[in-house]
Order: C-alpha cells, then structure tokens, then sequence
C-alpha cells in the first residue's frame, strides 16, 4: 500500500480537528511567572501552571464548544473556508516576482 500524498494526509488531520471540535470543550490554562538562576543571573519567566485547567462555562453553567463546520458563510470558520483564505488573501507577488 502507497503513501497517500502529502496534501490528503493534512486535509484528513484537519477533518479530523474539525469533528474533535464538537467533542472536546474550550478550555484554558492559568500563568506564574517563575523566577531561576542562569549563568549566576537572576532570570524570570512566565509560563502555565499544569494544574490550572479550566473549562469556559457559559451564563447556564454548561461547556462552551467552539465547533468548527465544514463550510461557513460569510465571516464564520469553516474547514473549507481556510483553502480559500489561503488562496485568495494576502499579496502573491512577493510570491511570484516577474523579471523582466
């Protein structure tokens, strides 16, 4: 059996991302800052406490799921709508330089 090509394994890992969205609730971490010697410096630096996890609840109390459709219309996310972003914005021609 062959490898299947570079551009269908990312468009399976985003199908998958996309249902893991209807599965799994939005959630975050809290930050510390933590101090440590380096090279006889003081240095600090901020970084997630592990055991800080919180899911987003809403005004009822339940799990926000930020879910993420196949297709959406007009500023929503959608799976497909990422190809065409990619496609369409930003400027090509530092990506395709004409020399004349």
């Amino acid at each position: 059996m062959a490898v299947p090509d570079t551009l269908i394994i990312i468009f399976i890992v985003g199908i998958l991302a996309t249902l893991l969205t209807d599965l799994i609730p939005e959630g975050s971490f809290s930050q510390q800052t933590v101090s440590f010697i380096a090279d006889g410096v003081e240095k600090k630096r901020t970084v997630i406490d592990p055991t800080s996890f919180t899911y987003a609840i809403d005004a009822s109390g339940d799990k926000i799921y930020n879910t993420v459709g196949f297709f959406s219309a007009g500023d929503g996310v959608g799976l497909m709508n990422f190809i065409f972003e990619g496609l369409v914005s930003g400027s090509n021609f530092r990506l395709w330089p004409c020399h004349y």
